[in-house]
């Protein structure tokens, strides 16, 4: 078991290492120049989810939550993303795009950043929001979700 001592300084190092990767890293930057993401992902503090996309669908939100985004990422697996930042990145032309990667801290998985590749892909369909019958009992896509499913199956 940890003793209290050691978890609460992971935690604040955890705290700090989010902190320092959101002041010093620039929206969009190339890994490869960021050396604030390339020391957290050296840590293990930080994941990066690398994707290459071929379909969209766009589910829109009532419940004051960005839409949602599913993205085809091959052999038959589709991943849900809904979060502000890829909301903002749509109404900018920007995403979702062919390749993604993503970059959450690895113990929260809290968001950080994502870096855009590839070309736009335009969404194929819009579907239904979630109805509030599914919120309360909690059966929706969660962000980061891979739905052993095939785009062409989401309704």
């Amino acid at each position: 078991m940890i003793d209290l001592t050691k978890l609460i300084f992971l935690v604040i190092d955890q705290l700090l290492v989010i902190g320092m990767i959101l002041h010093f890293s620039k929206p969009f930057e190339k890994i490869r120049s960021n050396n604030k993401i390339k020391e957290a992902l050296a840590y293990k503090l930080a994941e990066v989810t690398r994707l290459k996309a071929s379909k969209v669908i766009v589910r829109p939100d009532d419940n004051n939550v960005s839409q949602g985004y599913y993205l085809d990422i091959g052999n038959r697996k589709t991943i849900f993303l809904q979060n502000e930042h890829f909301e903002r990145l749509y109404f900018q032309n920007k995403f979702p795009a062919t390749g993604l990667e993503i970059i959450r801290t690895a113990l929260n998985k809290i968001y950080v950043t994502t870096i855009i590749s590839g070309t736009q892909l335009l969404p194929e369909k819009e579907i239904a929001p979630f109805s509030k019958e599914q919120y309360t009992t909690g059966d929706i896509h969660k962000d980061g979700q891979i739905l052993e499913i095939p785009i062409d199956k989401i309704n």
